[in-house]
């Protein structure tokens, strides 16, 4: 299997990945942080059902998951030395998008809550 080295992203993996070892503990958590917030975005209209507590349990469940992953891509395993890597790039990628519609979502609920009516 072939290691492709020059993929988008590149740079901001190698910086990222150069950043010390609490940066991207830190960083995988804002990640994953970010796709609870979405995930519990979209199930928002069963808050006050029956399925509050399913939706609640799908929200935990992919923000394990997506820390789980950064924590593989970012920070590695004991003695691990990470390489940038395509995958790394395209979670990068997805997740600073998670980040966007996070910051969308907060803005909009302020704007929402402060407007006159």
């Amino acid at each position: 299997m072939t290691q492709t080295t020059n993929f988008p992203l590149r740079r901001l993996t190698e910086r990222i990945l150069r950043l010390p070892r609490l940066a991207r503990i830190v960083i995988a958590a804002l990640f994953a942080f970010a796709a609870v917030i979405v995930v519990d975005r979209i199930f928002a209209p069963t808050y006050y059902s029956d399925a509050a507590t399913t939706s609640s349990v799908i929200s935990v469940i992919v923000g394990m998951v997506v820390y789980s992953f950064g924590w593989w891509a970012l920070i590695g395993f004991s003695g691990e030395e990470r390489q940038p890597s395509p995958i790394i790039g395209l979670y990068v990628l997805l997740s600073i998008l998670l980040l966007l519609i996070t910051l969308a979502l907060v803005l909009g609920g302020i704007t929402i809550t402060y407007l006159p009516t």
